[in-house]
């Protein structure tokens, strides 16, 4: 390895903007991106990209986008030190069966909290079902706990 390959650093640069649609309905922009470099813009390298669902039923479609990429930058990360020095085979392997329905998960119970949280904060009741979260966009998830090989932008 040569020194100008060991001086190498990662920059990540990402913006998300509200398209034409959204701003003549006026709808907020639903979509969200993050990222995360370790120190000095060493790898790991984690971005997270979340596309809200943009319609007047997803009103807070934004906020779900936001859960999104900070549980999946948490649990990428997490992932990353708990698999370092591991062979690629096995990390490979707990990507595709383990990760997408740790981040599904983590999602659901960030949601979750933000609905309650909503509830509390208008003084409702707590229902119960699938229908109190749609506003954050959580019809979305649906299948996506099963496997990576459904969606392969997850080991990408």
């Amino acid at each position: 390895m040569t020194d100008q390959q060991r001086d190498f650093r990662w920059r990540v640069v990402a913006k998300s903007e509200r398209g034409d649609s959204h701003l003549r309905q006026r709808l907020c922009n639903p979509d969200c991106v993050a990222h995360t470099l370790a120190a000095a813009g060493r790898p790991p390298v984690i971005v997270a990209v979340a596309d809200g669902h943009g319609s007047p039923r997803s009103f807070r479609s934004d906020q779900g986008a936001r859960i999104a990429v900070d549980v999946a930058i948490k649990k990428c990360s997490e992932f990353v030190q708990g698999v370092r020095n591991g062979p690629p085979s096995a990390i490979k392997r707990l990507v595709e069966q383990q990760l997408p329905c740790a981040i599904a998960k983590a999602w659901t119970e960030g949601v979750d909290e933000q609905v309650q949280a909503a509830q509390k904060a208008l003084g409702l009741s707590n229902p119960t079902g699938m229908e109190t979260a749609l506003g954050w966009g959580k019809s979305g998830l649906k299948g996506m706990g099963r496997s990576a090989a459904a969606h392969p932008w997850l080991v990408a």
